[in-house]
């Protein structure tokens, strides 16, 4: 079985559940995370409970327990590309900076993702569950899109912001946004390295293919992803 991933989210109470129960009680948020996904994803995660336990990471959002269970399957970039066309994920580069002595020093970089709510969501403010929903997506993306091997260099991804941002560059509309760091490994304030900026690079290449764009959205770039 191809090793990649496609995830769901579910919220429950902080209690020993197994996989197969969560799913069941996953149902009616699933639906609304993922749409018409839902169905073959609790109906994978059913059959195959005892094999997935091992691939749930527990994440904490609004004081919630989340659990995101990670399904095993060879249709995960078209997924994940479903997800980058219906919020228009975009991407841009910054350099991630520290204080050595008196002076900044560049030690890694950042990949910020961003994506927007469907068109006609009824209302979009911080912390609402279409940003959930959103932040639900990008989280994805960025897991999918890291360097899976060990490197001298380490990823961070960060926490869920309830927080709407506005870019002239994509006409001011509503942004959810992840940030992730590319650092090192070890000597955190080593200036920027060649395998930074080759972990990086891989990144970017994913995303593109996934039809994610840079900084702004464009129709016809994701089409030719």
């Amino acid at each position: 079985m191809a090793d990649a991933f496609t995830p769901f989210e579910c919220g429950h109470e902080l209690m020993n559940l197994n996989v197969c129960a969560m799913a069941k009680k996953a149902s009616s948020k699933s639906r609304k995370c993922f749409g018409r996904d839902h169905k073959r994803i609790i109906q994978y995660v059913s059959n195959n409970g005892s094999e997935l336990s091992a691939n749930c990471a527990s994440r904490v959002l609004h004081g919630l327990c989340l659990e995101v269970c990670m399904l095993p399957t060879a249709e995960t970039p078209s997924l994940l590309s479903d997800f980058v066309n219906r919020y228009q994920i975009c991407w841009e580069v910054w350099p991630e900076y520290v204080m050595v002595g008196s002076k900044e020093r560049q030690v890694g970089l950042e990949l910020e993702l961003t994506g927007t709510p469907e068109p006609g969501t009824d209302h979009v403010g911080p912390g609402c569950p279409a940003c959930r929903r959103v932040y639900s997506a990008l989280h994805a993306i960025a897991d999918w899109v890291l360097p899976k091997e060990e490197r001298p260099s380490r990823y961070e991804i960060g926490p869920y912001e309830q927080a709407v941002r506005y870019s002239a560059a994509r006409g001011s509309r509503p942004d959810v946004t992840l940030s992730v760091k590319v650092l090192h490994r070890r000597g955190f304030d080593q200036p920027v390295d060649q395998c930074e900026i080759r972990c990086l690079e891989e990144m970017k290449q994913r995303l593109k293919q996934l039809g994610a764009c840079e900084r702004q959205w464009s129709l016809r770039s994701a089409a030719l992803a």
